[in-house]
């Protein structure tokens, strides 16, 4: 048997996205925290991250950033915590997710970035499909008969029967030949788990909130169990009224980076207690001189 607990995409950001109020940051990592505690709870085997982990491909606060690839750190004791790298985790101009924030979560094995080709976790396999533009392949090999199956994506994936325009996908128009579930990020509307075959896809939403069109007054992760059957269980994570975290008035551009407390951001999380979690990271030298290169380079371009 195996267990996991999926999260959707967390936009991180040391800036509020526009129509968002200053506790952005702080609410989302109450939201992350629940997750993970329930992660525990259950002893998972892994949590697996749908994408877009950053809202911004740059953070002015680099105390944040550093505070955040340790709080992930520090929780991959527990457990380990699989990702693929959504549109927000790239250069749209390249696709890369080099000198992206994405990538010191991925050099510092704070986070392990699932491959096309898969990673085993007790009877199932995980296969990574990171956004891309071109068209991706969801299904697996017929000669893969490794037990479970499950793809993470990051797609413009929506179900048939909300109908699609522009380049979105819709459920029914994709192969997912082999293939027991499909977990999709990107798309932030909770759409629940809907049968498509055999395959079971699990669109349960951005616990963030980022805009107005995200104005739900629920929002959920989702604990999976591969054992003689499959189960699959919404799990319903606490979050503010929208009336609390929307601003009043949406503000079209917000230049200056708000200040944040990372002290008080970490010492909420109820998963570790880590009192300078941006100095406390255990890192082999040649991944702290990656680091330690990206943040002179960071305020490089701040100054």
């Amino acid at each position: 048997m195996s267990k996991f607990m999926l999260i959707g995409d967390l936009h991180l950001s040391d800036v509020p996205p526009a129509s968002r109020n200053d506790q952005y940051c702080d609410q989302v990592f109450r939201k992350l925290s629940y997750c993970f505690c329930e992660a525990q709870k259950r002893e998972v085997d892994a949590v697996v991250l749908s994408g877009d982990i950053f809202h911004r491909r740059s953070f002015s606060n680099l105390k944040l950033l550093i505070g955040i690839v340790a709080w992930f750190k520090d929780n991959s004791k527990y457990f380990p915590i699989l990702t693929v790298a959504g549109n927000h985790d790239m250069s749209l101009r390249d696709q890369s997710i080099v000198g992206q924030p994405f990538s010191l979560l991925k050099v510092s094995g704070a986070l392990t970035h699932i491959p096309w080709h898969g990673i085993v976790v007790g009877n199932t396999t995980v296969y990574g499909r990171d956004f891309s533009r071109d068209k991706v392949s969801f299904s697996i090999p017929e000669n893969d008969d490794s037990g479970w199956k499950m793809v993470v994506s990051h797609a413009n994936l929506i179900p048939t029967a909300i109908g699609g325009k522009g380049d979105y996908l819709q459920y029914g128009s994709i192969d997912v030949h082999n293939v027991d579930v499909l977990f999709n990020g990107h798309i932030h509307t909770e759409y629940g788990v809907k049968s498509q075959g055999r395959c079971q896809i699990v669109s349960i939403g951005s616990i963030a909130r980022v805009s107005r069109d995200d104005r739900r007054e629920e929002v959920a992760a989702c604990y999976a169990e591969f054992g003689d059957e499959l189960v699959l269980e919404r799990i319903a994570v606490p979050c503010e009224h929208p009336d609390n975290v929307f601003s009043a008035s949406v503000e079209i551009e917000r230049q200056e980076a708000i200040s944040v407390d990372v002290d008080k951001i970490v010492s909420q999380m109820r998963v570790v207690d880590v009192e300078q979690p941006w100095e406390s990271v255990e890192m082999p030298l040649e991944v702290r001189d990656v680091v330690e290169k990206y943040i002179d380079k960071a305020k490089a371009q701040i100054v």
